[in-house]
């Protein structure tokens, strides 16, 4: 199995490339972003993070103000936010949830400075897995807006059936094929000709950052077999997520439930 530090690198870089972002005067956001509900209560599940995250990755840009800012959002969860005057700050965004009295919940995007102050809370619109509008509290006082395939290492010419077919990685391999309104990665990884693990991710495919993702219905089975061929299967998640990242040839496969796995290059 290849693994290199440039394909690792490749992929922090780009989500954003599926990474990319803005700024103006952090006191000044400080002081406006209203606050995050009280009865919010903070995710700390990395699995859960990304699966929410997946829909906000990419550059944004402010809406409505003069000095507007741009927002860039990674797929590790941090943020860079560039100010029209010069200066960029950097901190991370996290997942919470606001139960209400009749038992259903809100999900938030929570953005921390590096210093741990909460400068924007924006509530997630649970009716779309990819989100074009960012309104900071209930009364939207901050806005920013998705730009459209516009970061630096994003995926201007890749079509998503250009993901489709057979991609291969030393012992690791990966079939991609539509279905439905999405498409189905399957990955196959032998350890021997008797051990393996096999993933399975249903996909949608995202037109601003030009990948797949599968929000937190991925699955993977360990397998062993015996010298009469009959296997054993043990399930070992069905709740995963993961991104695909197709560029100039080379497919990257991100997946919070398997970090040994982010810089393997795929290619056809």
């Amino acid at each position: 199995m290849k693994k290199t530090f440039s394909g690792k690198k490749f992929l922090l870089a780009l989500a954003l490339s599926t990474t990319c972002l803005l700024g103006g005067n952090l006191a000044e956001a400080g002081a406006n972003a209203p606050s995050v509900p009280a009865s919010v209560q903070e995710v700390n599940s990395q699995s859960l993070d990304s699966a929410f995250l997946q829909g906000i990755y990419g550059k944004w840009q402010e809406e409505g103000v003069l000095d507007a800012r741009t927002l860039i959002i990674n797929a590790d969860g941090t943020y860079e936010l560039a100010y029209r005057g010069g200066g960029v700050s950097h901190g991370t965004v996290k997942v919470s949830m606001d139960e209400h009295p009749d038992g259903s919940k809100s999900c938030w995007y929570n953005f921390y400075e590096e210093d741990g102050t909460l400068w924007m809370g924006a509530e997630r619109d649970g009716e779309y897995p990819v989100q074009t509008d960012l309104y900071s509290g209930h009364d939207g006082a901050m806005h920013f807006v998705r730009q459209e395939n516009s970061c630096h290492d994003t995926g201007t010419g890749v079509h998503p059936e250009d993901y489709s077919g057979i991609w291969a990685c030393g012992r690791c391999s990966m079939t991609i094929t539509p279905e439905g309104n999405g498409y189905l990665a399957e990955i196959q990884w032998a350890s021997s000709a008797a051990e393996g693990s096999r993933w399975i991710f249903p996909c949608t495919y995202d037109s601003y950052s030009a990948q797949l993702f599968c929000n937190g219905r991925g699955k993977r089975i360990d397998y062993v077999c015996d010298e009469t061929g009959t296997c054993k299967n043990k399930i070992i998640y069905q709740n995963g997520s993961s991104t695909f990242t197709m560029r100039e040839g080379v497919l990257f496969w991100q997946s919070p439930e398997e970090p040994n796995y982010t810089d393997i290059e795929f290619r056809r």
